[in-house]
């Protein structure tokens, strides 16, 4: 197993930590004590997951982007109609979050 491989995984795994970890703490109702509502938090945790699912299915690679505040991937060789789905996705998911 090669370095990129690794990365790539590693990658795809941070990805999918981040829209976990936000539908965790929308879940578990943290944000309604001053911060986002938690229908907010769940729903960009599950866009975050459909986006992080279509750019695997896409074939696109993945670099994590681990930090002291962020966890999650960068991707870079979408198609186009991976960039017009994942636009969808997030014009869904601000549509959404601006009723809570």
């Amino acid at each position: 197993m090669n370095i990129p491989k690794v990365l790539h995984i590693v990658g795809v795994i941070c990805a999918y930590a981040a829209g976990v970890g936000l539908i965790v703490a929308g879940a578990l109702n943290l944000g309604a004590r001053g911060g986002q509502p938690a229908g907010v938090l769940l729903t960009w945790g599950v866009a975050f997951v459909l986006g992080a699912t279509v750019a695997v299915i896409d074939g696109a690679r993945a670099m994590p982007q681990i930090g002291i505040w962020k966890v999650g991937a960068k991707f870079s060789g979408l198609s186009d109609l991976g960039v017009i789905i994942l636009i969808v996705i997030v014009g869904a998911a601000f549509g959404i979050s601006m009723a809570f």
